[in-house]
């Protein structure tokens, strides 16, 4: 993956709601296969399944982000943070969200799991939404079991505050502190996040090809949530572009 322009595209604005800045666009069920990424992912640090391997606060690309990392003139130790945060901070809890999410669908009714509705996190809390189908009590009970067998909030939570951090951190790393013109332009909290992301909407959003599911979002993870972010959140402390 082309680190320097994945923070680029998350810190200028370039990940819309529908196109990114190569006109490349994630749909839900869209399957990812790295012998033909989108244009967006660049094929010089990722090298198939066994890419990226945790070691260390950054990961197996370590040295590739190190060496990237001083882009735009933003000082080292910030970009590092943010660099982890939209890599590994989002990415490799969520590939442990999609097993426990797989986990806890596995145990409810087919009905219930044909229904619509989502999951997401509040205020460090496991929620779940309701869409154009009514979940009853009896739904709602059995969305509570399933979710907590699976242990699905510890990640969730995770996810979400990752995503938080990201963005709250973009928006300080701005030249003028309080605003910005990408991903920290948007008023994400750990109280709102709920109102704003559908994490069964992120978790379904692609199917990977040869690779797991902890590499594909890994790369993609945060394009995913900010495709959300960009259409629901109010861009509170956006700055001139």
């Amino acid at each position: 993956m082309d680190v320097t322009l994945l923070v680029n595209m998350l810190r200028t604005g370039a990940l819309g709601s529908s196109t990114s800045a190569s006109g490349v666009r994630l749909t839900e069920g869209q399957k990812l296969d790295p012998t033909n990424p989108p244009d967006v992912l660049a094929v010089d640090v990722y090298h198939g399944s066994q890419d990226p391997t945790p070691a260390g606060p950054i990961g197996q690309n370590g040295a590739t982000i190190y060496a990237q990392a001083l882009n735009a003139g933003l000082p080292a130790d910030v970009d590092l943070k943010f660099l982890d945060l939209i890599t590994n901070g989002i990415g490799l809890p969520s590939g442990q969200l999609h097993t426990a999410y797989e986990a806890a669908i596995a145990k409810l009714s087919p009905a219930l799991r044909n229904k619509d509705w989502g999951f997401s996190v509040s205020n460090g809390q496991l929620v779940f939404r309701q869409g154009h189908d009514v979940l009853t009590a009896n739904d709602r009970a059995a969305l509570n079991s399933a979710f907590a067998s699976a242990h699905v909030a510890l990640s969730a939570v995770q996810v979400a505050n990752a995503a938080v951090q990201a963005i709250e951190l973009d928006r300080r790393m701005g030249y003028q502190p309080t605003t910005s013109t990408g991903m920290g332009q948007y008023d994400v909290t750990t109280s709102n996040f709920g109102d704003i992301v559908d994490l069964r909407q992120y978790m379904t959003s692609i199917t990977p090809v040869g690779m797991d599911y902890n590499t594909a979002f890994w790369l993609v993870g945060t394009r995913l949530l900010m495709e959300q972010i960009s259409t629901k959140a109010v861009p509170k402390y956006a700055g001139p572009n």
